[in-house]
């Protein structure tokens, strides 16, 4: 996460300097001892102390104020963190004594070693659209001298300038907008008879009755997005200026939409692939 923030501009010298009030980046672990303070700030007890009191939050380099957020051990926060978290992805907003205070956030990334099974955990997870599996190397010289590679360029070789995208964020807000004025207008829409949706559904019920994922209505909706994005990307790649949806996106779903991984989905990937 850390070498995606380099490569798009966040992480820098001056925006992440101590006092800043707005890091555009912010990383965190948590533990079951975590406090919301940790996360969004303390209160400042000197002005409490004041003739008038004050309750008032020092968030200088806090969590709302950052536009990329890494947390670290996702799932081990206690409940009042969970519930802070969950309107903080969903609506973009931080509760706060009563007051709703917009946040900057708009890309968040968990890391957990355990999936979670709980049923208070559940919404909570549901909301990570996509989950990268990552998996420990294979016992392969050639496997192994790839992760060393990688690992050790990725710690001690900084970025170079051809590998840049400083304003990767803002395009992608440009990329949304497009989205909008497009649909509105009629231009972007569904093609409810594109069999491309029969075999979505398949997918979906595939996964449903194999307990690899329950695939919540809000997952299918961000998937579709997920899928659009795929088939423009391929276009792009291919210079083709209709881009056109195939039925092999649908497998990004099986790859990195579900709960859990295991052998039998492995083969159902390999069909759709």
């Amino acid at each position: 996460v850390r070498a995606f923030c380099r490569r798009i501009g966040l992480i820098d010298k001056s925006s992440n300097a101590p006092g800043a009030k707005e890091r555009p980046y912010f990383e965190y672990l948590l533990t079951q001892f975590t406090e919301p303070g940790e996360l969004f700030g303390f209160y400042n007890l000197a002005a409490l102390s004041k003739a008038t009191p004050v309750l008032e939050r020092l968030d200088a380099g806090m969590m709302q104020h950052a536009r990329v957020v890494f947390l670290d051990e996702v799932f081990n926060a206690s409940s009042a963190i969970l519930n802070s978290l969950l309107a903080f992805m969903n609506e973009r907003k931080f509760h706060d004594r009563g007051s709703v205070v917009p946040v900057r956030l708009e890309y968040l990334v968990g890391a957990t070693n355990d999936i979670p099974t709980s049923p208070e955990l559940r919404a909570f997870f549901d909301r990570f659209l996509l989950r990268a599996w990552v998996r420990s190397v294979a016992p392969e010289r050639e496997e192994v001298r790839n992760l060393l590679n990688a690992a050790w360029r990725e710690t001690h070789s900084p970025p170079t300038a051809d590998l840049s995208f400083d304003n990767l964020l803002e395009q992608l807000k440009d990329f949304r907008s497009l989205i909008d004025r497009l649909t509105k207008a009629g231009k972007l829409v569904i093609d409810l008879e594109h069999a491309f949706a029969g075999h979505l559904a398949d997918c979906i019920s595939f996964v449903r009755s194999t307990s690899h994922s329950e695939m919540s209505n809000r997952r299918l909706v961000g998937f579709a997005k997920i899928i659009l994005v795929q088939a423009l990307l391929r276009a792009a790649r291919e210079d083709n200026r209709e881009p056109v949806i195939e039925l092999n996106d649908v497998k990004v779903l099986l790859k990195f939409g579900v709960d859990r991984q295991s052998e039998e989905l492995d083969r159902q990937f390999v069909q759709v692939a």
